[in-house]
């Protein structure tokens, strides 16, 4: 669900979104999609760029891995949000400037307006989409694609 919040933020759902240099579902800059083994003429195909920026999402996340006292979870979720909104060597450089913090709310201020709006917006999203109900994860969550990114139905339900 937060891969679709970000969706949502990003190109409202249509892959043929264009902002500047960013294209796609997913809004990658030329050399981030390269980066994650999408080819850039390519951003604009959902089946490449929803894997590519799950992808993408894990990375920013698994750089916000803690030691035992580091982030909770959505400290680390934030974080990887605000990274893939300002850059990681943003997000870096705000942490430094507040102290080396490992606490969104406590870096946050020394992030730019817009990333801070990005990242208060996608949870929006997610909650959002989380407390609708209307999508939920089946018992066996599908095959495991070679991406290592597994993909499951989020079946509608509908009200009876």
């Amino acid at each position: 669900l937060i891969l679709k919040a970000v969706i949502k933020q990003e190109s409202g759902f249509d892959p043929k979104a264009v902002n500047g240099e960013a294209e796609g579902l997913m809004q990658f800059m030329p050399r981030t999609a390269e980066s994650v083994g999408l080819p850039a003429a390519k951003r604009d195909d959902p089946a490449l760029a929803v894997p590519a920026g799950a992808r993408y999402m894990r990375e920013l996340w698994d750089q916000w891995k803690a030691e035992k006292d580091g982030p909770p979870r959505w400290d680390r979720t934030r974080f990887a949000l605000a990274s893939y909104n300002a850059g990681l060597g943003r997000v870096l450089q705000a942490q430094r400037e507040a102290g080396n913090t490992d606490r969104y709310e406590c870096l946050e201020k020394f992030l730019p307006e817009h990333t801070r709006d990005y990242v208060a917006r996608v949870m929006e999203f997610f909650i959002e989409y989380r407390e609708s109900g209307r999508y939920r994860k089946p018992a066996s969550s599908g095959p495991r694609l070679k991406t290592g990114v597994r993909f499951w139905k989020n079946p509608v339900v509908t009200d009876r």
